[in-house]
């Protein structure tokens, strides 16, 4: 399939009562993708525990869903009224969603999977196009532990791929275990590499999709704060560009129910990238979302066949002549198993430079540091004797009998030193008209030339 329709959606996370509240939600932005022809749509990480709440009973739980409803756009004023309520009492008796989704992880994961698991088939199945659901936690299939992972849905609803996530986030501690590797999922719309939130921070991830055959890197953010959704997508962005594919980044906003401490709400601003000979003024970016707060879908064609085109045919063509036998001493580096950190304190310290001699007063090393050091006195030529033999009788009586050995740099004159010695021991003789005109004429082009 060499073109393709790309949707990436912007969401919030709602604590809705029920799964078909779930169903609804997902069906906003699956309604607007068909309608633009997507066969390919994206969600962000951690919606996936958008089916959390609907499994939790219990009077703390209804609290924290009957507060989520005065967030939402469009409520009424009564609404708003009883969900402040809701909060000041869920806050009181401490209800929490991070820790109800910790304890039900721990009692009946298999209860999270399945809801997860048929809740984005059947949104796949229903709207008939490759899903990629947003991450959740669930129970890894290799290890056994939970981790916090993206499952790709076929367009008939099966599960054609999954990546946990591997660079964990703060806010993932406690909840799950860093992933192993990343690896491509094969797809109908083509080679999928997932990136989760801090994973698209490092150059390596990338590079190795690429290496197994991606066509495109897939980012999921969830980013608390004003400033972490910046560096992710940045470095999606650096991703695709380094490696020459297509890509996109879709983030999480809003309010933040699962965070450890003070809770900051995400925020992102999902965007979908194609390398820069593809965009306007090279800069990546084929279409963003407006604001990094609002919910949203954005959708772009990737076309296939012209990027094949662009690996053949560009300048320069990155993926050919890329200089591995300069590269080699990374596999070294990485086979130490060492971070950045971890190398640069195992370097032995500087050199410093040993100490001047004590005796020294302080003024004499400032000027130490200060002056530049004297030039050698160098030795002159001796003058040579055809030279003297020109020189009129009158002028060889005023020369003195013995030339000095040694004159001071500042007299030397690069062109000849000879004219130097000259002009020394000739400044106070006057000499003849004739003489003064004939060397005027000789000097004058001289100094125009300096």
């Amino acid at each position: 399939m060499d073109q393709v329709i790309v949707a990436c959606v912007q969401q919030r996370l709602r604590l809705h009562e029920d799964l078909d509240g779930c169903r609804k939600d997902l069906a906003r932005f699956l309604r607007l993708a068909q309608a633009k022809k997507a066969q390919l749509i994206v969600f962000p990480e951690l919606l996936g525990t958008i089916t959390v709440p609907p499994l939790l009973p219990g009077l703390r739980a209804g609290l924290l869903k009957q507060a989520d409803r005065g967030r939402r756009t469009g409520t009424s004023l009564w609404t708003r009224t009883k969900s402040k309520v809701a909060d000041t009492a869920a806050s009181v008796l401490k209800a929490d969603l991070r820790q109800n989704l910790s304890n039900l992880l721990v009692e009946d994961p298999g209860l999270v999977w399945d809801a997860y698991r048929d809740l984005f088939a059947s949104a796949a199945r229903e709207y008939g196009m490759t899903v990629v659901a947003g991450s959740g936690y669930s129970r890894d299939e290799v290890s056994g532990q939970i981790v916090n992972q993206a499952v790709v849905f076929g367009p008939q609803g099966n599960i054609l791929g999954r990546q946990a996530k591997v660079s964990l986030g703060a806010d993932d501690v406690g909840l799950a275990v860093p992933g192993a590797q990343w690896s491509v999922v094969d797809t109908e719309v083509g080679r999928i590499g997932l990136l989760l939130g801090n994973d698209a921070l490092y150059p390596e991830t990338g590079r190795l999709l690429a290496y197994q055959g991606a066509q495109m890197l897939i980012g999921l953010g969830a980013c608390p704060g004003a400033g972490l959704h910046h560096k992710v997508r940045a470095g999606l962005l650096a991703r695709v560009q380094e490696n020459q594919l297509y890509g996109l980044i879709s983030f999480l906003v809003g309010h933040n129910a699962l965070g450890l401490g003070e809770r900051q709400e995400y925020a992102g601003q999902s965007a979908i990238f194609a390398p820069a000979e593809f965009t306007l003024r090279y800069s990546g970016l084929m279409v963003e979302l407006g604001t990094a707060g609002s919910e949203g879908v954005i959708t772009a064609e990737w076309d296939f066949g012209a990027l094949r085109e662009l690996w053949a045919e560009s300048a320069p063509p990155l993926q050919r002549v890329m200089p591995m036998a300069a590269f080699r001493p990374l596999a070294d580096r990485y086979g130490e198993g060492r971070t950045l950190h971890e190398a640069r304190q195992a370097r032995p310290p500087e050199a410093v430079a040993p100490p001047l001699p004590e005796i020294l007063p302080v003024e004499a090393l400032a000027e130490i540091a200060v002056a530049p050091p004297e030039p050698p006195v160098e030795k002159l030529p001796p003058l040579p004797e055809e030279l003297l033999k020109e020189l009129p009788e009158e002028l060889l009586e005023e020369l003195p009998e013995e030339l000095p050995e040694e004159l001071p740099q500042k007299l030397w004159v690069e062109e000849d030193l000879t004219d130097a010695v000259l002009e020394k021991l000739l400044a106070d003789v006057p000499l003849p008209e004739s003489d003064l005109e004939e060397d005027e004429e000789l000097i004058e082009p001289e100094e125009s030339m300096t």
